[in-house]
């Protein structure tokens, strides 16, 4: 599986990052990690991940929590929170919250 990586500052990874072959063959998912900041501005790092990995910070930490599933990256939020967000399939974690999560009803 392929994932957009970021491995540079937190603060640039929002908007640059490339598309890598995940190095581990457990790794079969990507997460795109989250961390808002009081004055509305976002940390945002891109990786690859395991099934138990997306299980812990997406749908254990993460999935059941407003701010995280319901967060919307054009409404700034003046609160310092973290979200994990998990999605499978190829370049899955483009957006900063992909369209397909993991573990989501579709339709």
């Amino acid at each position: 599986i392929s994932c957009h990586l970021c491995r540079g500052p937190k603060f640039i990874c929002e908007r640059s990052y490339a598309s890598a072959v995940c190095p581990d063959p457990s790794q079969q998912f990507c997460i795109n990690d989250v961390e808002n900041l009081k004055d509305g501005s976002r940390y945002v790092t891109r990786r690859c991940a395991t099934k138990a990995e997306c299980d812990k910070d997406w749908i254990t930490e993460s999935s059941y929590r407003n701010e995280c599933s319901h967060y919307n990256v054009v409404i700034l939020q003046d609160a310092h929170f973290e979200c994990s967000f998990c999605c499978q399939g190829d370049n899955c974690n483009l957006q900063t919250v992909p369209d397909n999560l993991y573990g989501s009803v579709v339709g």
